[in-house]
């Protein structure tokens, strides 16, 4: 009787490497009964069984998508087969509820791709969102270090595959990883930095440069995947990030295309000076000399 092996993106190179013959095209390989002698051990997790069905192309290049994170780059081969094994990669369609306020953490979350908005609704119903969190973006580790229940939901804007890592693969990862502490450290600084950026924006700034602040952070390296063509984001979700009106929105974004730091077409927001827009949402006027980090964000039609 033969057995189906799925191999790790790290495992299918090495394969590659050992082998040319090994089909290219494929992003993982599926192979009938025991692996070959010559393929490390890096790998191998049985992920079905006979008559289950096997897992379709998009599930497994967002899977490979989940071991190329920032904070998997520096695990260990144990490490990645654990957490290949033992997280959950889901498929949640947009306006979905991924996480409710109120409930135990017991997953890290991670947007292999989509959008989601943190947010929260009070007694009377009144909704407020916090940030939005991109593709690339991992969140929820402040809940799980504290043992706390979540004080906010987790709401995709958009049809998103959804990376689920249970809490005993997270706390097994904190204690016997320094490179994932070195980023939990690194990620809790950005994200203190960003809720600053909001605050600061909400209390001090105009409506404008709270949008100027939203987009900006959506393109933080240190929280999302920053690529030209990684995000696509509406004038409405911008909208819904901001905590404001579409109007409202599209009016600050009309004056921060006067301003230069954005360039709106049909069907397109371009983000021209992500620095520029960092500098308005905290009213502070950005030297005509300073470098820019320009990053192209398309608007679905």
């Amino acid at each position: 009787m033969s057995q189906s092996f799925l191999l790790s993106a790290d495992a299918w190179r090495a394969c590659r490497a050992a082998d040319p013959a090994v089909d290219g095209s494929l992003t993982r390989m599926i192979l009938e009964s025991a692996p070959p002698i010559d393929c490390p051990s890096v790998y191998i997790r049985r992920v079905f069984r006979l008559g289950e069905t096997m897992p379709s192309s998009s599930s497994l290049v967002l899977r490979d998508r989940l071991l190329e994170a920032p904070w998997a780059k520096h695990l260990t081969a144990e490490q990645l087969v654990r957490v290949e094994a033992e997280t959950q990669v889901i498929k949640y369609t947009a306006g979905s509820v991924v996480f409710q306020e109120g409930e135990p953490a017991e997953h890290w979350l991670g947007v292999l791709d989509g959008m989601v908005k943190v947010d929260t609704v009070s007694a009377d119903g009144r909704s407020t969102t916090f940030i939005g969190v991109s593709s690339g973006g991992w969140l929820g580790e402040g809940s799980m270090l504290k043992r706390e229940l979540r004080p906010y939901e987790v709401v995709t804007l958009r049809d998103s595959w959804i990376a689920l890592m249970p809490v005993k693969t997270f706390d097994w990862l904190f204690e016997t990883s320094l490179a994932f502490n070195h980023f939990l450290v690194r990620q809790l600084n950005a994200r203190l930095g960003q809720f600053v950026a909001v605050v600061e924006s909400c209390r001090m700034q105009s409506t404008t440069a709270q949008v100027a602040v939203c987009v900006a952070e959506l393109f933080n390296p240190t929280l999302c995947s920053v690529t030209s063509d990684a995000l696509r984001i509406s004038q409405e979700e911008i909208a819904r990030l901001c905590g404001l009106s579409r109007q409202i929105a599209n009016r600050a974004l009309h004056e921060l295309q006067a301003a230069g730091f954005v360039r709106m077409q049909y069907g397109s927001i371009h983000v021209l000076d992500v620095n520029g827009l960092h500098a308005f949402g905290r009213g502070v006027e950005l030297r005509h000399d300073a470098p820019r980090l320009v990053v192209d964000v398309a608007h679905p039609h």
